[in-house]
């Protein structure tokens, strides 16, 4: 494998150049044949045109007919480097919406067609490429000369080569990566397996857009080297004969072909063409493609016989496109394929079992094996495991077959391609979906997971039901039906789609139907309930004729199957007996729904008909009272009908009917259900009452299609839930509490002592319009209080302080007041005005001890306008008791108008206490919650320490016809109107969190009874539900529920609650075991009401009085949303949020979102709930247009040596590099830099051309830097810190020809490289002896392009391995000079270079002033480690701009001597990571004056590619914004699905524009990964980041963090993943997991596990060192810890935040080690002080190393920082970091010999001279006084003698 295809290719051409490649017949008689000497020519034709318009990795749409056109330019690809993208060219709507879709998945921005589609009618292109951003181009216009100026270019075998495109399962085409080696490496095993050689000859009509059709029949024949004919697919097609003719004229010996084509020969090729036909050389026969049917083998064989054809030539063959083509299959030259009959019962379940013929039996032919390199298995998709011989299970491919996985599709590609075996380390697998079992030296298939039908609860096989159906009647053709399942009311329907020939009538339809339902009954135990009968070619096949059955499902359920006849009209059903309901009940449930009687159907689900929980409840209390029975209230709202009520009054009270009151574990469903019955109801007698058979979760819980009726009524939400802080859960109170309250007001009084205060106010009223009587409206109000205990309660505390509760009699202080509000009655805005009066009476704190605890306030806006508001404390009322209150104030206002007298008070009895919550209880909570979590929504700043309860609200509505789609969706679910706005809620909340199965609050009112309806008190608490958006069973990991399906499981989690009442939520969250997440709630902390108070707007005597809410002034829960229906049909209310998390745009922003999903979710009820955006797509195009991009591209020229050339023109005498020893200017610099740049073209450096730079900071840096983009070539910089394996790996992988560097550098290079590697030609920047010139000649500008490559920068890889970054220089250029232009850099100014050139930041430090004329001054090797050393650097060399990490320039700051700086500073550029707020501020004190910005970007986009002014002194935000894009570049933020994300939102960071690399080096499968389609930009890319982050309100970006394991330590990318696999390649090291953790400076370090598998545990500090040859310093964990086994959480995943902190002394662990060691002079002391305070530690040991205890490089610089302050000596960081381990002792003697080098004669001869006039005693008495000191006296002290 070694050869790739171009190379093979152009071997044959100079090697065989006359002989026949392939041979094209074109019609009858007239054929094109090709040698290979033309093939080649005209592929390298194609191959130029290509490399002028695209890069080697650019994507070429190929929409040639079949034929020689299209094979050139699929060759033409290879030749150049490009990835094809083959498609037929489209014909009609759909083809052409297929190919847009393609054209916008692929990216691709060049498309090679026949000249006739480029030219022919308008429509052919209409909509494909609207932005134009696809060059068309005609492949057959090409010129032949143009051979010639093709670029020689040598694909790597893993390059991905093109992209092969199939139906997606989600309608959206997938393609799949198929590299060069996949081609090579397949049509090898082809050729193996079946004995292929140069003497083949082959035949093909197959399609060239299919594997089959391109490898089969175009490139396996070329890579063998034997010539094959092509025919067109249409030639077949129009007449099978043509493609047997052709096999008899060639004498071919090998063919494919699916089984359908074989089957059509049979029924289509005449005896007449038969006669003339031999197929005697025909070897192999190739099937495949789709299921191979030993019936369509034995018609071929016996027709055929008699033309040479032998049985023995069938090679049944399995393959995918997922793998190459082929995976398995047997020639076998004497024996028939084999064939298998086994029972088809126990293939159902799972089993082979071979039988004899029977009419319960299936035969299956068998596919061979695979063979070679590739494995092949049967396997458990659940667990992995290999099945045994005869178990059905799901195919596993893996080996060098399978391609590189989905084009931009990374969590599909993990799903499918990343499957882990049991027995098989290291080796990952291609799931195929395809099940099948082994049966000696054969693969058997038996189907396709997705073929699976379950139905009443066993498995039906797709393939199983069509053969079945088409041998149950002669007109049914075999292999032309499609079989799918429908799920519906009933469950789930099989629907079986079948072609017929001819005209049929009525009749003949019914008797075919009757026959197909006969026979599969009979078959298979199950009815076929819709037979659909249909013209040729109806059914949607693939490009290579398999079926597309989900594709025959979508178009069935459109409507766009045409039937070819009805069967005949089924006689008239009979009317339904309206009469036969009892007019008692007719009269209850017509009352509850609010319809008259005639309307009421009563064979429809009352839920359908407008039943919602509040009518339930009233409905459940009437039954009570009237018939003295119970019924559930989960049976009512899970689809009892008007009919199905007839029987209870003849239930028995306890029982009705088969639903008794059950345990809180028993499912609240049908006792007498059928289990295998389907999710649906089935036909019952009128007497039986239905339950709830599809209440499980996991189930659809719709029911049938219904009518017009829709569901008017609003559950039973309360909006007040007295269910406790979101933030803290209060005590029980003490056993025996104070008698008189209830649990639930001992909750509320032990909240408002905490300070819960204003969250627990519930605020209501009425607006009223109309000649209000005030005195009456006075009277009523007080008698409403009089007469209403609830209202008069207070709670003061007891003797032993706990509360008790009184009733205070009535009094002045519970008498209403009346205002008036001031200013003219026209004034606009009056009724906001008296909201917000009574929103600060709702504010007031209550006195739950002193009460009142009501407050009654009427405001008079106008003579004839009114506002009543109501506040109260949720101790004494509920929202349901606010309905009340209100309700009954209208009923007593209206009786007294009619001068009638008050009602009596309603008798409101107390309600029943709450049965004891036990084990049962807590068990049922945790099943229905299960795995579930609390809403995690990203907050704006961190949760405080204790809640306080602050809030605030926006407001929340849904117009009107929105409101009604969603009663009528609930209605067609068998749901309410809740429901369905809950699982919407959900599904809004599941994508700003990212969470796929949370827990979402919402308020049940607490009155079960009938007699609690009236109770006014509290009752009212919170329940949780569980909201899973998780995919179904079976289906990917990396999918997602569809709406239909969300809502139906939040319908099964409601009528499971509602089935199980009474409990309290406190109750709730200890079953659960809900422990606060540091101050945020457990379990719930969003909530959704749906309001439904018992009360309606109300009219009496020309008044009306319309019913309203406030928001409370506190938030319980971190966010609430309420709503409720207004008169006009939309819902309306608002969201209270906790205002010490959130802003008020950020729960703006997501409640904006929540009509714009309901919208999409209603619209497309069956897509998968992450794939619909939050964003309207006006909306989405505004914001692309105004917030995402950064403005036309500051490009100049685009090409970066140019920008270099046109400075040194301008400016030859400025000074262009300065560092300690000296200075060049710009004449100087550039005559060194041409002279380089010559010599690296005499090597044959040219465009593209990478070339390694490995040099220390230095001139001769800046030259080799200076002369590679000079010649045209790339630099790769390499750090010559870094070990040499590591180095050597990078230079290996970027094929750089030649290494610029010392001797010494290049040798520690080459150190490590392999035996067989090619050593790269080494270039010192000066040679020796080179006669020196004064100005060498300008080097001849090569021909780089803006496309061509700038650099290669190497960051970390998740694999292991470095990831080489290739950046154009567009991109770089584009970054430069858009930095000339903000920051003004121009001739005068100085930029420090101190970053390693290894990282990209090094670009513009050294690039940006050598393109404008400005200075760089260059720090010196490791100098970018000492901020003493750089302060002066500054001052002296009067730098203005410079760049720091914010790591780096917080220990910056600690320098005394940068202060000093801010004389000459101008201007500092923080990035790398996220920049603290503190850290701004400190800065603003240290450099008063000095600008600070703040950028962002990752290596991939050049940099950075946003920007932002930090403010001085900094805003008062948690974070600092990030910025806008900057000029040329976009910045999104999208979402899982590629959505832009509304602002506030969280989601991931994608970057466009120029910005994005080319991708990364060597790795296609990475870089399709990472760089996807642009979303907005046909054709064009984003780099996917990883980043997230989200857009603030003003446009500006804020940086939320990483979404994976990487890690910016100390301003170094860091994947987690390479130390893992590098560690976990030590042969001790079993496991090995890197983290990073705060360190002492609460800075993030590296730490690592690791996990031994050997007896002796090896040295932590032997593992450390090992790390150290094998990674740069950057990578190196600070510590490595040994542990037993990796912690893991209940379910099995790995529990990072249970891995335990290394100890400070042995993090390093060093067994043996001496013992410790305490300070022993005065100077160890003061180090080991300092050292204590640099790393959080007790004092040290004087032999400790500082690396060891936690210490990093960053905290050698703060050390040296310290050390210097102390003793007032300089001490160069480098110092510290190099001479062996850095103890206290060793630097202690360092600080003792360097006071003495820096102590001049005179000094030193002073302080030995006083020394020597002291005696013991005084010395004695000396060192006790200083023995803390860290240096003796300035000056001798006097002594006294």
């Amino acid at each position: 494998m070694s050869a790739g295809f171009v190379e093979l290719l152009r071997e044959r051409a100079e090697t065989a150049p006359d002989r026949l490649a392939l041979e094209f017949a074109l019609g009858e008689d007239t054929r094109l044949r090709l040698d290979h000497a033309a093939l080649d020519r005209r592929a390298r034709a194609v191959a130029a045109l290509v490399q002028d318009r695209l890069a080697p990795g650019g994507r070429v749409l190929i929409v040639h007919r079949p034929g020689p056109d299209y094979v050139a330019a699929f060759l033409g690809c290879l030749y150049a480097g490009a990835v094809a993208v083959p498609l037929y060219p489209p014909t009609g709507a759909r083809g052409r919406d297929r190919l847009a879709a393609v054209i916008a998945d692929a990216g691709a921005e060049l498309a090679l067609a026949d000249r006739d589609f480029l030219t022919g009618p308008a429509g052919a292109r209409h909509g494909l490429d609207a932005d134009g951003t696809v060059y068309w181009a005609a492949g057959d216009d090409i010129d032949p000369a143009r051979a010639e100026d093709w670029t020689g270019h040598r694909p790597r075998l893993d390059d991905l080569a093109f992209l092969q495109y199939t139906s997606g399962s989600t309608g959206r085409p997938k393609g799949v990566m198929v590299s060069h080696g996949n081609l090579v490496h397949n049509s090898a095993v082809l050729a193996r397996t079946l004995g292929l050689t140069e003497d083949s000859r082959g035949v093909s009509w197959l399609p060239p857009y299919h594997d089959m059709g391109l490898i089969g029949g175009i490139l396996q024949p070329l890579h063998t080297g034997f010539p094959c004919t092509l025919l067109s697919p249409l030639a077949f097609m129009y007449r099978p004969a043509r493609w047997l003719h052709e096999l008899t004229r060639t004498r071919a010996t090998v063919t494919a072909a699916p089984d359908f084509a074989y089957g059509e020969a049979v029924r289509r090729v005449t005896p007449e063409d038969r006669r003339a036909l031999d197929l005697s050389a025909l070897r192999h026969a190739l099937v495949g493609a789709e299921p191979v049917r030993g019936a369509t083998l034995d018609r071929f064989a016996e027709t055929f016989e008699s033309s040479g054809f032998r049985r023995s030539a069938f090679v049944p063959c399995y393959g995918l496109a997922e793998a190459t083509l082929f995976v398995s299959g047997a020639a076998r030259d004497a024996g028939e394929p084999a064939r298998l009959r086994v029972e088809r019962a126990a293939l159902d379940a799972g089993r082979a079992v071979v039988a004899t013929d029977g009419p319960q039996t299936r035969e299956l032919v068998g596919c061979g094996w695979a063979t070679d390199e590739d494995l092949l298995l049967v396997a458990d998709p659940a667990s992995g495991r290999p099945l045994p011989e005869g178990e059905v299970g799901e195919v596993w491919v893996s080996g060098p077959t399978v391609a590189l996985g989905y084009w931009q599709r990374p969590r599909q590609t993990r799903d499918t391609f990343a499957a882990r075996a049991a027995g098989h380390p290291g080796r990952a697998f291609l799931r195929t979906g395809d099940l099948g079992f082994r049966h000696g030296a054969d693969l058997f298939l038996t189907g396709r997971d997705d073929d699976l039908m379950i139905v009443r609860g066993r498995n039906h096989y797709a393939p199983d039901l069509e053969q079945t159906a088409e041998a149950a009647h002669p007109a049914l053709q075999p292999a032309r039906s499609a079989a799918f399942a429908v799920d519906d009311a009933a469950g789930s329907r099989i629907v079986l789609v079948h072609e017929v020939r001819g005209r049929l009538d009525g009749d003949d339809v019914a008797g075919i139907t009757a026959a197909v339902r006969e026979s599969v009954a009979d078959g298979h135990g199950v009815s076929v309930d819709d037979v659909v009968l249909v013209r040729l070619g109806a059914i949607p096949r693939t490009s290579s004729g398999k079926i597309r059955r989900s594709e025959c499902r979508t178009r069935w359920l459109a409507g766009d199957l045409t039937p070819v006849a009805a069967p005949p009209a089924a006689p008239p059903a009979a009317a339904r007996p309206s009469a036969a309901l009892p007019s008692d009940l007719l009269r209850l449930v017509t009352a509850e729904l609010g319809t008259a009687p005639a309307a009421l159907d009563p064979d429809v689900p009352l839920v359908a008909q407008g039943l919602d929980s509040l009518r339930a409840v009233r409905l459940l209390a009437a039954l009570r009272e009237e018939h003295k029975v119970t019924v559930p209230l989960a049976a009512l709202l899970g689809g009892l009908t008007a009919r199905q009520l007839v029987g209870l009054p003849q239930c028995d009270r306890q029982e009705s009917a088969g639903l008794r009151q059950r345990g809180p574990q028993e499912p609240v469903g049908l006792p007498q259900c059928d289990p295998q019955e389907s999710a649906g109801l089935r036909e019952r007698e009128p007497q039986e009452l239905v339950g709830l058979p599809q209440c499980d979760p996991q189930e659809s819980a719709g029911l049938r299609q219904r009518g017009p009726q829709e569901p008017v009524g609003l559950p039973q939400c309360d909006r007040q839930e007295p269910a406790g802080p979101p933030q803290q859960e209060p005590r029980e109170p003490a056993a025996g509490g104070p008698r008189g309250l209830t649990a639930a007001q001992e909750r509320m009084w032990l909240l408002d002592q905490m300070g819960a205060g204003g969250a627990y106010h519930i605020v209501g009223g009425l607006d009223i319009t109309g000649p209000l009587d005030t005195g009456v409206f006075q009277e009523c109000l007080t008698r409403l209080v009089a007469t209403t205990p609830a209202l008069r309660s207070v709670f003061p505390a007891g003797p032993d302080g706990l509360p008790t509760v009184e009733v205070r009699p009535a009094g002045d202080s519970h008498r209403p007041t009346v205002v008036e509000l001031p200013g003219p009655q026209d004034e606009p805005g009056r009724a906001e005005r008296a909201r917000d009066l009574l929103s600060r009476l709702a504010a007031e704190p209550f006195d739950l001890a002193a009460g009142p605890l009501v407050r009654v306030l009427l405001v008079r806006l106008g003579p004839t306008r009114w506002m009543l508001g109501l506040a109260a404390h949720h101790i004494v009322l509920d929202g349901w008791s606010l309905g009340l209150l209100l309700r009954r104030l209208a009923q007593s206002y209206r009786r007294m108008t009619r001068g009638g007298t008050p009602p009596p008070p309603a008798a409101d009895r107390p309600p029943a206490p709450r049965p004891a919550f036990g084990e049962a209880d807590a068990a049922f909570w945790r099943a229905r919650i299960g795995t579930a979590q609390p809403v995690a929504l990203p907050t704006d700043r961190p949760a405080p320490a204790l809640p306080t309860w602050r809030g605030g609200a926006v407001p929340v509505r849904v117009d009107a016809a929105l409101a009604g789609r969603l009663r009528t969706l609930a209605a067609e679910h068998g749901a309410t109107p809740f429901m369905a706005l809950m699982a919407a809620f959900g599904v809004l909340l599941g994508r700003w969190s990212g969470q796929d199965d949370l827990v979402v609050g919402t308020v049940v009112s607490g009155r079960g009874r009938g007699a609690d309806t009236e109770h006014i008190g509290l009752l009212a608490d919170t329940v949780p539900i569980r909201v899973d958006l998780r995919p179904s069973d079976g289906a990917p990991a990396s999918a997602a529920a569809d709406f239909a399906t969300v809502l139906g499981r939040v319908r099964a989690a409601c009528l499971a609650v509602h089935g199980h009442p009474g409990t309290a939520f406190n109750d709730i969250v200890r079953a659960l075991g809900g422990q606060p997440d540091g101050s945020r709630a457990p379990v719930v902390r969003t909530l959704l009401v749906l309001q439904n108070l018992p009360v309606e707007p109300w009219e009496a005597a020309g008044v009306r009085a319309e019913p309203f809410e406030l928001p409370s002034p506190g938030a319980q829960f971190e966010l609430s949303v309420h709503l409720s229906q207004s008169p006009d049909g939309s819902l309306a209310g608002h969201a209270v949020y906790a205002a010490d998390l959130f802003d008020e745009a950020t729960v703006a922003s997501l409640t904006d979102g929540l009509p714009s999903l309901l919208a999409a979710l209603l619209a497309r009820p069956a897509a998968p709930v992450t794939d619909l955006p939050l964003l309207t797509p006006a909306r989405t195009q505004e914001r692309v247009r105004t917030v995402c991009t950064g403005g036309p591209a500051a490009l100049d020229q685009g090409i970066v040596h140019h920008l270099l050339h046109q400075a040194a023109r301008a400016f030859p005498d400025v000074r262009a590099v300065v560092w300690d020893e000296g200075t060049l200017t710009y004449r100087d610099l550039m005559t060194r830099v041409h002279r380089l740049a010559a010599r690296l073209t005499a090597l044959g450096v040219g465009p593209d051309q990478p070339v390694a730079v490995c040099l220390p900071r230095s001139p001769d840096l800046v030259v080799a830097v200076c002369a590679v983009l000079t010649a045209g070539g790339a630099y790769v910089p390499l750090d010559p810190s870094h070990p040499p394996a590591r180095l050597a790996r990078q230079l290996t992988g970027t094929s750089a020809r030649v290494l610029i560097g010392t001797e010494e550098t290049a040798r520690h290079t080459l150190s490590a490289l392999a035996g067989s590697a090619t050593a790269p030609a080494v270039l010192t920047p000066a040679p020796g002896g080179e006669p020196a010139t004064p100005q060498a000649p300008p080097h001849p500008a090569p021909p780089v392009r803006p496309g061509h490559l700038a650099n290669i920068l190497h960051t970390s890889g998740s694999t292991g391995e470095p990831k080489a970054v290739m950046t154009p220089h567009a991109a770089l250029a584009n970054r430069l000079v858009w930095m000339h232009r903000e920051f003004g850099l121009r001739p005068g100014e100085a930029v420090l270079h101190k970053t390693p050139m290894s990282f990209d930041v090094a670009g513009w430090e050294l690039l940006a002033p050598l393109t404008t004329g400005a200075t760089v001054v260059l720090a010196r090797p490791e100098g970018h480690r000492d901020p003493y050393y750089l302060a002066r650097l500054i001052t002296r060399h009067a730098i203005t701009t410079c760049h720091f990490v914010p790591s780096m320039l917080d220990a910056f700051l600690e320098e005394p001597q940068v202060a000093t700086c801010a004389s000459v500073l101008r201007r500092v550029v923080c990035s790398g990571e996220e920049l603290p707020a503190a850290l701004a501020e400190r800065f603003a004190r240290v450099l008063p004056g000095v600008e600070l910005h703040n950028l962002y970007g990752p290596a991939e986009t050049a940099i950075e590619v946003t920007a932002q002014p930090v403010p001085m002194p900094p805003a008062g935000n948690t974070r600092l914004p990030i910025g806008r894009p900057i000029a040329g570049t976009e910045v999104y933020v999208l979402d899982a699905a590629g959505h832009l994300a509304p602002p506030m939102a969280p989601g991931e960071l994608y970057i466009g524009g120029l910005a994005p690399a080319r991708g990364y080096l060597g790795q296609p499968a990475l870089t399709a990964e990472k760089f996807v389609p642009h979303p907005f930009v046909p054709g064009a890319r984003l780099y996917r980041t990883g980043d997230r982050g989200r857009h603030l309100p003003d446009g500006s970006l804020e940086f939320l963090g990483r979404a994976d394991r990487q890690y910016k330590i100390r301003g170094q990318r860091v994947e987690a993943a390479e130390i893992e696999t590098v560690l976990g390649g030590h042969p001790a090291v079993r496991a090995a997991v890197v983290a990073a953790r705060p360190g002492p400076d609460g800075r993030p370090r590296l730490l690592a596990w690791a996990v031994t598998g050997t007896a002796a545990p090896p040295d932590p500090g032997a593992l450390r060192a090992f790390l150290a040859e094998r990674l740069p310093p950057g990578l190196l964990p600070d510590a490595v810890c040994l542990l037993d086994r990796l912690p893991v959480s209940p379910h099995g995943k790995l529990d990072l935040a249970a891995l335990p902190e290394p100890a400070a002394h042995d993090a390093a662990g060093r067994p043996g080690a001496p013992a410790r060691i305490a300070p022993r002079d005065a100077v160890e002391r003061a180090l080991a002080g300092i050292w204590s305070e640099v790393l959080g530690i007790e004092e040290p040991s004087v032999t400790d190393d500082f690396f060891a205890l936690g210490g990093h490089s960053l905290l050698a610089t703060r050390l040296a920082v310290r050390v210097r302050a102390a003793f007032g000596l300089e001490l160069p960081v480098g110092e510290l970091l190099g001479g062996g381990p850095l103890t206290v002792e060793r630097l202690a003697a360092l600080v003792q010999t360097r006071q003495l080098a820096q102590t001049d004669g005179a000094e030193l001869d002073e302080v030995l001279d006083w020394l020597a006039e002291l005696s013991d005693a005084q010395v004695a008495e000396l060192l006790a006084a200083r023995g803390q000191a860290g240096h003796l006296p300035d000056t001798a002290p006097d002594t006294g003698t």
